[in-house]
């Protein structure tokens, strides 16, 4: 009989976003009598919660964080190499873009034979200075050329990469994919969101609180809308860095009663349907499960035109897209969703239909098999 593959999966933030659900979802779907799964984590947060109650083996890694620090990130480095000689693994499967540069190294030095890193976007996409885009860009690059493959989420961030030197064959499109969240019914979630506002339409996102999901747009955006429609609440479940700012925004629009920061929510995509619209307004994206999710809850979805969002979501059919970083757009397609009941659920019908061809997390699990093996 042939011996179990081991593989290991590196992530660096353990809160529960779109990279974390990935690993999630497939350090646990990996057939158990073709692999053993180890999961490494800067912090183990929600995500390493969740894989420990499924059986998953976790390990955190001191000192992995996402800011560059020169001295904790020379540690890593050897902890990581210390741990792939330990473990010998056969595959590692990276998923933050600066572990994974130092993990692909140590994986090269630790003679691993399957090198894969999974790219949930790019960096250099953010807003920053030009010249620091620059060598953001090559630490990408060098990422992929020690990597053996790299998963791209979406077709654009395939296409930001496979002109640079050296990418022939190295670049795989893999969409993102999902089975239906166990959704809460309408009426539940809202009593378990927000009871006293329960009768009231909600606008409805989810989203780290984070500078690139454009929350302060979308608060801009409901400023605008809220003289107009006194009903109207918005719903932002989600947690980060961004908390204070936006409540000051909002309380600087006299909102605090029509928006609602919820924190974060475990298991935050069960209570989808409680939305009558959900809306995502990112600065930057690489392919969302928020988008994906609010398909399968049969939510009317606008959203930006950037990354791989387009690819989810065809404007007029799908949904509606908006350009990023302006709020008056966003409050004016949020405007025409707003009366008219039966487009909604037309564009939510029809998102709904095309999540589930196109993005399963059946078809993403044997794909990724396909590559692994």
């Amino acid at each position: 009989m042939e011996s179990r593959r081991k593989i290991i999966y590196l992530i660096t933030k353990g809160f529960w976003g779109g990279a974390q659900r990935y690993v999630f979802d497939l350090a646990t779907s990996l057939p158990a009598e073709q692999f053993e799964v180890l999961v490494a984590l800067g912090e183990p947060g929600e995500l390493g919660a969740k894989l420990e109650q499924a059986g998953i083996r976790t390990m955190t890694i001191p000192h992995l964080n996402r800011d560059v620090k020169i001295w904790s990130d020379f540690k890593t480095f050897f902890a990581l190499l210390k741990i792939l000689k330990t473990e010998r693994p056969d595959i590692i499967h990276l998923n933050s873009s600066k572990a994974a540069g130092l993990a692909a190294l140590a994986g090269r030095l630790a003679f691993v034979p399957q090198i894969i890193f999974t790219v949930h976007g790019w960096a250099f996409n953010e807003e920053r200075p030009r010249w620091q885009k620059k060598i953001i860009a090559f630490f990408h690059w060098l990422t992929i050329i020690l990597c053996h493959q790299t998963i791209a989420v979406s077709q654009v961030t395939r296409n930001q990469a496979k002109k640079w030197p050296l990418m022939n064959n190295k670049l795989k499109l893999i969409y993102n994919g999902l089975a239906e969240p166990n959704f809460y019914p309408r009426l539940e979630a809202r009593k378990k969101l927000l009871a006293e506002q329960a009768n009231t339409v909600w606008l409805g996102t989810i989203a780290e609180l984070h500078r690139n999901k454009g929350l302060d747009v979308l608060i801009e955006a409901f400023a605008r809308l809220a003289p107009d429609y006194p009903n109207l609440n918005l719903l932002i479940i989600g947690e980060g860095e961004e908390r204070e700012r936006l409540a000051m925004h909002i309380a600087r629009h006299h909102l605090i009663n029509r928006i609602h920061l919820l924190g974060q929510v475990p298991e935050g995509a069960r209570y989808l349907k409680a939305f009558d619209i959900f809306t995502l307004p990112s600065r930057t994206e690489a392919l969302p499960y928020t988008v994906l999710e609010a398909g399968l809850a049969g939510l009317p979805v606008v959203a930006t035109r950037v990354g791989g969002i387009p690819e989810i979501i065809k404007n007029g059919e799908t949904g509606l897209l908006v350009p990023p970083a302006d709020p008056v757009a966003l409050a004016g397609a949020l405007k025409t969703l707003l009366p008219e009941r039966y487009r909604e659920s037309t564009l939510g019908r029809h998102l709904k239909t095309s999540v589930q061809q196109n993005f399963s997390r059946a078809q993403m699990l044997a794909q990724t098999l396909a590559l692994y093996q």
